[in-house]
């Protein structure tokens, strides 16, 4: 048995076992409330009648009387493990008057039962601290003078503690007629609920655990899922771009084929001197007539480009006739022109030719 005695000073005793703690609280006089006067007894109203605003208090009923022992320690209150509190006279006996209750080698809990003027059942409970002598004399002394008074009582004396004090203290108090048992041998009456108990918080806890572990994994699935799926997006997307691209490459387009290899063709510049590129204008104008003269303007017509004009002799009306044709032809024998077009002039005809250059 995991067994705890405290009080509002802090927990004095520990027996140290496993599983739910069992406690046993000692309380001071001035920490008692009596109530007669609450409507509707819970937890919540004993709580506002007792003046308490975070501390939770420790009490019980009987009938319309509720009486208040003190507040639970956070310390306990914050134990993972199932939790019930009971006074010390719950231990008892059935017509104990007395007892003396020895907790470890320092700790005696002492009450004594009165009758009040009403008939009433009365404990007296006090904490004895004997850390500055031996416990086994502060027993058998509180125990004589008890009995020096003259009163006639049943006294219980029971300890929680090793073996060999329990044989030390029964020989004290041998002569006086009184025998030491073991405090795991009292039982409470059935009769008496806790004045504070919160169960094991350790399932709960575990639940939660649980559920939150998968809550995680469902979320790291989902991102995986959706990994593999943006991932499968991509490839798919990788794949129609180099379709496109191997359509684009392979459509003819009117009467050229591979038109994507034409244009990076046509994109790179002529790699020739000046009387080349005046060679090149030359043979351009001359698809479309005798040529006369060859001008080039001192303007950009774009990067790495030349403008140029050319005049040609008059021509038959034939040129006019075909001269799309012929421009066609020019444009795709000689991918370094860029454009050829006709300007407007007074008997004579003016070509401006741009070609690309380096």
């Amino acid at each position: 048995m995991n067994l705890v005695m405290f009080s509002r000073a802090g927990v004095h005793y520990e027996s140290g076992g496993k599983g739910d703690l069992s406690a046993i609280f000692v309380p001071m006089r001035e920490q008692v409330r009596r109530y007669t006067d609450i409507p509707h007894i819970t937890g919540k109203t004993v709580k506002e009648r007792y003046g308490e605003s975070t501390n939770t208090p420790m009490w019980r009923q009987r009938g319309d009387v509720v009486n208040v022992y003190g507040t639970i320690l956070e310390e306990l209150k914050e134990r993972r493990q199932g939790l019930e509190v009971f006074l010390p006279q719950d231990y008892a006996p059935q017509g104990c008057n007395a007892f003396y209750f020895v907790f470890g080698d320092r700790w005696i809990v002492h009450g004594i039962r009165t009758i009040t003027d009403d008939g009433a059942e009365a404990w007296g409970i006090s904490r004895i601290d004997s850390k500055d002598g031996s416990i086994v004399d502060a027993v058998t002394n509180a125990v004589s003078e008890r009995m020096l008074e003259g009163n006639a009582e049943e006294s219980t004396i029971a300890i929680q503690g090793d073996d060999a004090l329990r044989e030390e203290l029964q020989r004290a108090v041998t002569p006086l007629g009184l025998k030491v048992v073991r405090f795991a041998a009292l039982s409470r009456q059935k009769d008496l609920k806790p004045i504070y108990v919160h169960r094991d918080f350790s399932l709960v806890m575990l639940t939660f655990a649980l559920f939150s572990l998968l809550i995680l994994m469902g979320v790291i699935t989902y991102l995986a899922l959706g990994k593999l799926k943006l991932d499968e997006m991509e490839r798919e997307i990788v794949s129609l771009e180099e379709q496109i691209r191997r359509a684009q490459e392979n459509r003819p387009l009117g009467h050229i084929r591979n038109p994507q290899k034409v244009l990076a063709a046509m994109e790179k510049n002529i790699k020739q001197p000046p009387s080349s590129i005046l060679h090149a204008v030359g043979d351009t104008a001359s698809a479309f007539g005798a040529l006369r003269t060859v001008e080039f303007r001192n303007k950009a017509a774009g990067k790495n480009q030349v403008e140029s004009i050319a005049t040609l002799s008059n021509v038959e009306n034939e040129l006019l006739l075909y001269q799309e044709e012929v421009g066609k032809s020019v444009l795709r024998d000689r991918p370094w022109v860029r454009s050829v077009e006709r300007v407007p002039g007074r008997g004579k005809v003016n070509l401006r030719i741009i070609l690309k250059v380096e």
